[in-house]
């Protein structure tokens, strides 16, 4: 049962990973001087938190509705705690991309939470 609950986590992952590196991408927001191992190391800890207070919680109780929910409450609490800590220190305070942002990461993480309640779904329940 354990491995099935990591092997489902690491499919969830790319999700993740792929949505929100696609949307900088696509909005051209990458910077050429992108830290590849600090944007791997958040990642791994994001994806760690999503997966334990909105996937598994969601899958726990069978509710595809409850991971969704905490996905993009977790989305939420994340990316507003990143853009108010990096607005803090910068000495700016944009607050329309932080709503931008903070909008974005609550949409991901619910989509990637719900996509992630599918697929222990099929790997649990098989």
């Amino acid at each position: 049962m354990e491995y099935r609950i990591l092997f489902s986590y690491f499919l969830t992952v790319p999700f993740l990973v792929g949505i929100d590196i696609g949307y900088q991408w696509f909005f051209n927001l990458l910077s050429p001087d992108t830290r590849w191992s600090a944007l791997a190391g958040f990642y791994i800890v994001y994806s760690l938190g999503l997966y334990y207070f909105a996937i598994y919680q969601g899958f726990s109780r069978q509710s595809l509705h409850l991971a969704v929910l905490s996905g993009a409450v977790f989305g939420f609490f994340m990316y507003a705690t990143y853009n108010f800590s990096i607005m803090s220190v910068l000495g700016e305070l944009n607050i329309p991309v932080l709503f931008v942002d903070v909008a974005r990461g609550v949409l991901m993480s619910g989509i990637v939470a719900g996509i992630g309640y599918y697929i222990n779904r099929l790997m649990l329940s098989a």
